[in-house]
């Protein structure tokens, strides 16, 4: 069926982003409701949507992606189309380098209509957009999506500005002086918006991605008290309040660090901010349990923070926004395109039936390219020894990348000599990343 679209979570509030695609997005969800043939794809599809020119959304690997551009002052789109995570994975292929932002629902038919009558409705494996793709190559594949395209009679979008301005109410003032770590919480979480130097965003680190009702309500109480009215969710599973007054700040902190710390990390800490699926322990299809070891991944780069005191707020981000983990080849955890990927294997050695972790390096979802990441069926790592292997890789990182190079940018410019990896082993590639 048609998933819910997803958005640059900070759209319509990023100082960096072209335009707010939260209308366009409100507009194709409400024509995909009435379109009956979204509702009969075998498996899922997925739309996604970036307002940031950087593909903050990984619009790239989406059945259809869309990024903002601008051409002579027309707000427009970059499209992409047959992408997709798992097993055979594939990067989506530009459809358009621009089309006007009036057209986006009816290229939504087009993809619609093209998996309808060409994918593998019946067969649940082979139920996505990729697999035609891949099938039928992207010059086919671009001639049949524009004879959709021609015969689809979706609409024009006229996306309406919202206001978000109206959500905003200024809250009496916070404690003061402000509690302790409030300084540094301020530096990790507290974002510049386009609505003046008074109003921030602030995103919420929430410990494992998870939030139940009882605490999602004490954290809707908190967040009433402090004048937010707002809340999004971010594709790495935490919380961003898009808009928040400056003299909020303290209050929210205090709120946090009071009554809801086990659920939203404001210390600092690597502990619950690695990037996982569910794994083996509930999802029947996953291979490997991913809680052990992405916990062990974060008390490792909980140490590797103690010995670089100096890490900045950007670099803790980036690390957290860089490493991935799948407990099987499924890439629900979008390992395959992570700085650092792992994904759940087993094998049998000497007899045994042996669990490892196959890693993928440098995978890339941005406007400056769009790669899988490195990977052969030989780069597999002990359970036991990932966290120390993860370690390694990311103290090269904070060795050698310049101060304003993410890990995702620093593992993509290391691709090209990690593709020639002749004998795979963590110290060859440390090697690799040190030169």
């Amino acid at each position: 069926t048609f998933r819910i679209i997803i958005t640059s979570p900070r759209s319509g509030t990023s100082p960096t982003e072209l335009f707010d695609t939260v209308p366009h997005t409100e507009a194709i969800w409400n024509w995909a409701g009435t379109y009956e043939r979204a509702y009969g794809f075998g498996r899922k599809f997925k739309v996604g949507i970036s307002s940031e020119p950087t593909d903050d959304i990984n619009a790239g690997i989406q059945d259809l992606g869309f990024v903002a551009q601008l051409q002579k002052g027309e707000h427009g789109f970059k499209v992409y189309c047959g992408g997709g995570m798992g097993r055979d994975p594939g990067l989506g292929m530009v459809i358009s380098h621009f089309i006007p932002e009036k057209e986006i629902i009816r290229y939504v038919q087009a993809a619609i209509d093209l998996f309808f009558e060409h994918g593998n409705r019946k067969v649940r494996p082979k139920a996505r957009l990729r697999f035609v793709l891949q099938e039928i190559g992207p010059e086919a594949f671009r001639h049949l999506f524009f004879q959709y395209l021609e015969e689809a009679d979706a609409p024009d979008c006229h996306p309406l500005p919202i206001d978000y301005s109206r959500q905003l109410h200024k809250p009496e003032a916070g404690p003061t002086p402000p509690p302790n770590g409030f300084e540094e919480w301020q530096q990790r979480s507290v974002q510049p918006t386009s609505c003046g130097e008074e109003i921030k965003a602030a995103k919420l680190y929430v410990r494992h991605g998870n939030v139940n009702s009882v605490e999602l309500k004490k954290l809707a109480v908190l967040l009433d008290k402090t004048g937010i009215h707002e809340i999004r969710a971010t594709s790495t599973q935490d919380i961003l309040i898009p808009l928040i007054h400056t003299s909020a700040l303290p209050g929210l902190f205090s709120e946090l660090k009071n009554n809801l710390s086990t659920v939203i990390n404001v210390a600092g800490s690597f502990s619950g901010q690695i990037i996982s699926c569910i794994g083996a322990t509930a999802c029947p299809i996953g291979l490997l349990q991913t809680e052990k070891v992405r916990e062990r991944i974060a008390q490792a780069m909980n140490a590797l923070s103690r010995t670089f005191p100096d890490l900045d707020p950007a670099a803790y981000e980036s690390i957290i926004a860089g490493i991935h983990l799948s407990g099987c080849a499924s890439s629900c955890g979008l390992n395959q395109v992570a700085a650092i990927g792992l994904h759940g294997h087993k094998k049998r050695v000497a007899g045994e039936v042996a669990e490892f972790f196959q890693l993928h390096l440098g995978g890339l979802i941005h406007e400056k390219g769009h790669n899988l990441g490195c990977t052969g069926e030989q780069w597999l790592i002990p359970v036991d020894e990932v966290a120390p292997a993860v370690s390694a890789l990311v103290q090269v990182y904070l060795q050698q990348a310049p101060e304003s190079q993410s890990l995702t940018e620093f593992m993509a410019s290391k691709r090209p000599s990690l593709e020639s990896l002749a004998e795979f082993s963590i110290s060859q590639v440390v090697q690799i990343l040190e030169n």
